[in-house]
Formats: structure tokens, C-alpha cells, sequence
């Protein structure tokens, strides 16, 4: 994402100098011109940052145990919780969304990776550089293996060690407990 915010502030930057050069006895329209090509990018980006933000939250609202007792997680496009009084574990990842019993879930795990240096420059490298950054997000969350054959293994996407270790701590006291804690 950042990489796309460098790419647009460079391209409105040489909008700016270009059209403003050409359409200099017509500044006005110079003006709108610029604004619609250089800044049309950059406010894209933003909006669309903004809106994933609000799916998310709305994703851990839809996801809130039953009369609150439970604990919840969303990021990007996934989800969980864990009702303690159903005894349940409900996710959401890939677009498709299950609820499981506590007896269902056969192992869980968190694993957070992070992406090498990649040496070399230019475009090149940065492609490179963004490949590895993709793969190792991809790699890093919760993976909860459960009793099903359609969805064996889901991914729930949990980038800060904190809060893998707080769902490590909850699914130890709740799930393989029982929630006798």
C-alpha cells in the first residue's frame, strides 16, 4: 500500500508540473484538470482504506458472542470468537463463515513471519521486495485446524504478537479447558 501511495504522489506531482505548464493561459481549467488526474489517485487510495477500516469493525460487531460473554477478533478480512457460554468458536475468513463446537477444534497455532531484505535496486527490487512482504502477511495469523471437510484449516489474520499470544491464552483456557479455568 505504501508503495501505491509513493507511485501516486509522484504521478500528481508530475501532473502538477506538466499541466499547469500547458494550460498556463487557462488556469482554471488547469487547476481542475490537475486536480481530478493527480489527486483522483490519491483520494481513491484513502477512500478505499477507509472503507476496508469500516468493514472490519463492522465485521467484529456482527461477530460479538451472545450477551457478551466471549471474546472476539477481526482484521482485514477475517474474524473469530470464542462464546463462552455456547461453548463455541465461530470464523470468518475467505467469505465463508462457521460456527464449531469446542470438541470440533482439533489444534490451533500462531505464527508470525516477516519478509527478508531483498537485495538489488530499482523496480525490480521493490517488485521483489513487495512479493516477500505479501507472502510473509500471508503466513502470519492464527491457523485453527477443525473437524471439517469443506474448511480444515482457517486463517485468521492477527499481525500483533500481543494479541496472538492473548488468543493463544484464550483457546488454552477455553477451548482445551473447557473453560475451567
Amino acid at each position: 500500500m505504501i508503495f501505491a501511495w509513493i507511485v501516486a504522489g509522484i504521478w500528481a506531482a508530475v501532473l502538477s508540473l506538466g499541466v499547469i505548464q500547458e494550460m498556463k493561459d487557462h488556469l482554471l481549467l488547469a487547476v481542475v484538470v490537475h486536480g481530478t488526474m493527480a489527486y483522483g489517485p490519491l483520494a481513491l487510495l484513502f477512500w478505499l482504506g477507509r472503507k476496508g477500516k469500516a468493514d472490519t469493525a463492522k465485521l467484529a460487531e456482527d461477530m460479538a458472542p451472545a450477551q457478551g460473554k466471549g471474546y472476539r477478533h477481526a482484521e482485514g478480512s477475517s474474524a473469530i470468537a470464542v462464546d463462552t457460554e455456547a461453548k463455541t468458536v465461530t470464523m470468518v475468513a475467505g467469505g465463508a463463515r462457521k460456527t464449531y463446537p469446542y470438541d470440533s477444534i482439533r489444534s490451533w497455532e500462531v505464527v508470525k513471519e516477516t519478509a527478508g531484505e531483498v537485495v538489488g535496486g530499482g523496480l525490480p527490487g521493490v517488485g521483489a521486495q513487495l512479493r516477500a512482504n505479501k507472502r510473509a502477511r500471508m503466513a502470519t495469523g492464527m491457523f485453527v485446524t477443525v473437524k471439517d471437510i469443506d474448511y480444515p484449516i482457517w486463517r485468521i489474520e492477527m499481525s500483533q504478537t500481543a494479541t496472538q499470544h492473548r488468543w493463544m491464552g484464550i483457546f488454552r483456557q477455553e477451548v482445551k479447558e473447557g473453560g475451567a479455568a
